[in-house]
Protein backbone atom coordinates (compact mmCIF):
# COMPACT_ATOMS: atom_id res chain seq x y z
CA UNK A 1 0.00 0.00 0.00
CA UNK A 2 1.33 3.44 -1.02
CA UNK A 3 -0.01 6.73 0.86
CA UNK A 4 1.14 10.50 -0.16
CA UNK A 5 -0.22 13.23 1.57
CA UNK A 6 0.73 15.67 -0.69
CA UNK A 7 -0.34 16.72 -4.05
CA UNK A 8 2.37 15.46 -6.54
CA UNK A 9 3.82 13.25 -8.85
CA UNK A 10 5.56 9.82 -7.66
CA UNK A 11 6.93 6.98 -9.21
CA UNK A 12 6.40 3.94 -7.26
CA UNK A 13 7.79 0.72 -7.57
CA UNK A 14 5.97 -2.57 -6.45
CA UNK A 15 7.23 -6.65 -6.84
CA UNK A 16 9.68 -4.92 -10.16
CA UNK A 17 7.11 -3.05 -11.44
CA UNK A 18 7.25 0.55 -12.01
CA UNK A 19 4.09 3.59 -12.01
CA UNK A 20 3.13 6.94 -11.89
CA UNK A 21 1.47 7.91 -8.97
CA UNK A 22 -0.42 10.87 -9.69
CA UNK A 23 -1.88 12.47 -6.12
CA UNK A 24 -4.15 15.58 -6.46
CA UNK A 25 -4.60 18.28 -4.82
CA UNK A 26 -8.05 18.08 -1.47
CA UNK A 27 -10.14 20.18 -3.56
CA UNK A 28 -9.89 18.64 -6.93
CA UNK A 29 -11.19 15.44 -7.91
CA UNK A 30 -10.07 12.67 -10.76
CA UNK A 31 -12.35 14.59 -13.06
CA UNK A 32 -11.12 17.89 -12.51
CA UNK A 33 -7.13 19.63 -12.98
CA UNK A 34 -5.40 19.91 -9.65
CA UNK A 35 -5.58 23.50 -8.59
CA UNK A 36 -1.87 24.43 -9.78
CA UNK A 37 -3.25 23.51 -13.47
CA UNK A 38 -3.48 25.96 -15.94
CA UNK A 39 -6.41 24.34 -17.95
CA UNK A 40 -9.65 26.33 -18.00
CA UNK A 41 -12.62 24.06 -18.36
CA UNK A 42 -15.67 24.75 -20.35
CA UNK A 43 -18.61 26.40 -18.40
CA UNK A 44 -22.30 25.17 -18.21
CA UNK A 45 -24.61 26.05 -20.43
CA UNK A 46 -26.96 28.32 -18.57
CA UNK A 47 -30.90 28.22 -18.57
CA UNK A 48 -31.48 31.04 -20.91
CA UNK A 49 -29.40 29.82 -23.34
CA UNK A 50 -30.74 26.42 -23.31
CA UNK A 51 -34.07 28.47 -23.99
CA UNK A 52 -32.55 30.37 -26.61
CA UNK A 53 -31.28 27.51 -28.97
CA UNK A 54 -34.63 25.37 -28.22
CA UNK A 55 -36.76 28.65 -29.73
CA UNK A 56 -33.71 29.14 -32.37
CA UNK A 57 -34.65 25.26 -33.78
CA UNK A 58 -38.07 25.59 -33.63
CA UNK A 59 -37.88 28.92 -35.22
CA UNK A 60 -35.95 27.09 -37.90
CA UNK A 61 -38.44 24.14 -38.50
CA UNK A 62 -41.40 26.98 -38.78
CA UNK A 63 -39.09 28.67 -41.73
CA UNK A 64 -38.62 25.72 -43.64
CA UNK A 65 -41.96 24.39 -43.50
CA UNK A 66 -42.92 27.71 -44.36
CA UNK A 67 -41.02 27.99 -47.45
CA UNK A 68 -41.60 24.55 -48.67
CA UNK A 69 -45.54 25.11 -48.23
CA UNK A 70 -44.61 28.90 -50.13
CA UNK A 71 -43.40 27.08 -53.14
CA UNK A 72 -46.37 25.26 -53.94
CA UNK A 73 -49.16 25.95 -51.39
CA UNK A 74 -49.13 22.23 -50.36
CA UNK A 75 -46.91 19.85 -48.04
CA UNK A 76 -47.21 17.20 -50.13
CA UNK A 77 -43.88 17.17 -52.19
CA UNK A 78 -41.51 16.47 -49.38
CA UNK A 79 -41.24 19.49 -47.69
CA UNK A 80 -42.11 17.99 -44.24
CA UNK A 81 -39.38 15.45 -44.73
CA UNK A 82 -36.79 18.68 -45.72
CA UNK A 83 -37.95 20.23 -43.07
CA UNK A 84 -37.62 18.00 -40.09
CA UNK A 85 -34.02 16.75 -41.47
CA UNK A 86 -32.81 20.02 -42.37
CA UNK A 87 -33.88 21.18 -38.65
CA UNK A 88 -31.95 18.63 -37.27
CA UNK A 89 -28.65 19.11 -39.31
CA UNK A 90 -29.05 22.59 -38.27
CA UNK A 91 -29.48 21.74 -34.44
CA UNK A 92 -26.38 19.44 -34.98
CA UNK A 93 -24.98 22.44 -36.23
CA UNK A 94 -25.48 24.61 -33.32
CA UNK A 95 -25.00 21.99 -30.53
CA UNK A 96 -21.05 21.48 -32.49
CA UNK A 97 -20.75 25.28 -32.07
CA UNK A 98 -21.86 25.14 -28.36
CA UNK A 99 -19.89 22.68 -27.25
CA UNK A 100 -16.56 24.81 -28.05
CA UNK A 101 -17.89 27.58 -25.15
CA UNK A 102 -19.69 25.06 -22.99
CA UNK A 103 -19.44 21.53 -21.33
CA UNK A 104 -22.57 19.72 -23.47
CA UNK A 105 -21.09 17.25 -25.05
CA UNK A 106 -21.69 13.98 -22.73
CA UNK A 107 -25.25 15.13 -21.43
CA UNK A 108 -27.50 12.16 -22.38
CA UNK A 109 -29.87 14.50 -24.23
CA UNK A 110 -26.99 15.94 -26.45
CA UNK A 111 -26.53 12.24 -27.29
CA UNK A 112 -29.75 11.47 -28.12
CA UNK A 113 -30.21 14.70 -30.32
CA UNK A 114 -27.23 13.45 -32.38
CA UNK A 115 -28.13 10.20 -32.53
CA UNK A 116 -31.71 11.27 -34.02
CA UNK A 117 -30.05 13.40 -36.50
CA UNK A 118 -28.44 10.31 -37.79
CA UNK A 119 -31.64 8.19 -37.83
CA UNK A 120 -33.40 11.01 -39.31
CA UNK A 121 -30.99 12.03 -42.03
CA UNK A 122 -30.49 8.16 -42.90
CA UNK A 123 -34.45 7.89 -43.03
CA UNK A 124 -34.64 11.28 -45.50
CA UNK A 125 -31.61 10.09 -47.68
CA UNK A 126 -32.95 6.42 -47.79
CA UNK A 127 -36.41 6.98 -48.71
CA UNK A 128 -35.33 9.32 -51.71
CA UNK A 129 -33.61 6.36 -53.26
CA UNK A 130 -36.19 4.25 -52.25
CA UNK A 131 -38.53 6.82 -54.04
CA UNK A 132 -36.42 6.63 -57.02
CA UNK A 133 -35.55 2.65 -57.27
CA UNK A 134 -39.98 2.66 -57.73
CA UNK A 135 -39.78 5.24 -60.32
CA UNK A 136 -37.40 2.57 -62.32
CA UNK A 137 -39.41 -0.31 -61.43
CA UNK A 138 -42.34 1.17 -62.77
CA UNK A 139 -41.14 2.42 -65.77
CA UNK A 140 -39.44 -0.91 -66.78
CA UNK A 141 -42.27 -2.96 -65.97
CA UNK A 142 -44.18 -0.21 -68.10
CA UNK A 143 -42.38 -1.35 -71.44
Amino acid sequence: MVAKDEAGTYNVTVNNVSATLTVLSPTSTPDTPPASSNQTTPETISERMTTLVVFLILGIFVLLIGLGYRADKSLNKGEMRRAIAGTLVTGFVILVFLSLYYEISNQPLVIAFIELCYIVVGFYFGSKQLQKKRKWRRKRQSK
